[in-house]
């Protein structure tokens, strides 16, 4: 029926490894305008809604699971079948008979250009002890969400459908959703697999207790890159660039701000006003003690 795909940027950006990870839902969702993704200023994005009648989102493989709809025990997403009424049986969705085992999603950087930032999707069918879980690039875990929303059918209701997702700047390599116990089976049914890439990963809520450096954008640059960063509290901030040496070719920033996200931008030039080489360039953001570093890459 619809499956959206946005890309916005065609140069990729090389953002820094950060730990940080933000775990969404579970949320009510009956259609795209529930996403926590919607409205974010992705490089590319792939909302797959299964309404072809498969999986053909490009970079991503699932482990398990069958295309199913309409009709019978289908429970797709409710806008998808071009009204909030309630049902879900008339769209598609994608369903596996052993909800313990779950389904994986695995997203390609080959295919992609880079992993996602951001991914998530929808459950809309089977027991609870819902667990959603998502990984980053060397297969580490990101956090694990639980859920316990279902309701006892199999008849395609859809005020328990969930969305589950996460974010992380440097990249999620595969997603997971599995949901009742082995002891007990069940059914697992999910739709509206979302996932893309954003330069700055910060879309939900600030980034809240802990000073961050995001990068810039865009990452090759050549005539201005913008720089994102947050500081946990007020106080005295300084922002530098500095040669791959470590010597100091520019200060951005050197002043008291509020807490929240901030932006400074760097036009290649020094602190002279003269342009700096083609190069390797580390940005540092010091604050309160604490300091964070990034790269940039300047091109002729």
């Amino acid at each position: 029926m619809r499956r959206r795909f946005f890309f916005l940027v065609s140069v990729a950006l090389f953002l820094p490894s950060v730990a940080w990870a933000q775990l969404l839902g579970p949320s009510p969702y009956l259609g795209f305008g529930d996403s926590p993704f919607n409205g974010v200023p992705f490089e590319y994005f792939w909302l797959e809604d299964f309404e072809f009648g498969r999986l053909d989102a490009p970079g991503v493989t699932r482990s398990a699971g069958t295309v199913i709809g309409p009709g019978g025990p289908t429970d797709s997403v409710d806008e998808d079948d071009g009204f909030i009424d309630g049902s879900g049986s008339d769209g598609h969705s994608m369903y596996r008979s052993t909800g313990p085992s779950g389904i994986v999603f695995t997203f390609d950087a080959t295919v992609l250009g880079r992993l996602p930032t951001h991914a998530g999707l929808v459950w809309t069918d089977g027991r609870n002890n819902i667990r959603f879980e998502a990984f980053d690039q060397n297969g580490v875990s990101l956090g694990v969400l639980n859920g316990s929303h279902a309701d006892t059918s199999m008849l395609g209701y859809t005020a328990e459908d969930r969305f589950y997702g996460a974010i992380h700047g440097a990249g999620i390599k595969s997603i997971s959703i599995a949901c009742g116990l082995p002891a007990n089976g069940g059914e697992l049914e999910i739709d509206h697999l979302q996932f893309g890439a954003a330069s700055v990963p910060v879309s939900v809520s600030d980034t809240g207790s802990e000073l961050w450096l995001l990068g810039g954008s865009p990452n090759p640059f050549q005539k201005r890159a913008t720089i994102w960063f947050s500081l946990p509290k007020s106080g005295l901030a300084r922002l530098t660039v500095h040669d791959i040496s470590g010597r100091l070719v520019k200060e951005l920033v050197s002043q008291s701000l509020e807490p929240g996200m901030h932006t400074a931008s760097w036009d290649g030039s020094d602190g002279v006003g003269g342009r700096s080489r083609a190069g390797v360039y580390l940005l540092r953001l010091e604050s309160d003690g604490l300091a964070r570093t990034a790269r940039l890459v300047l091109i002729d």
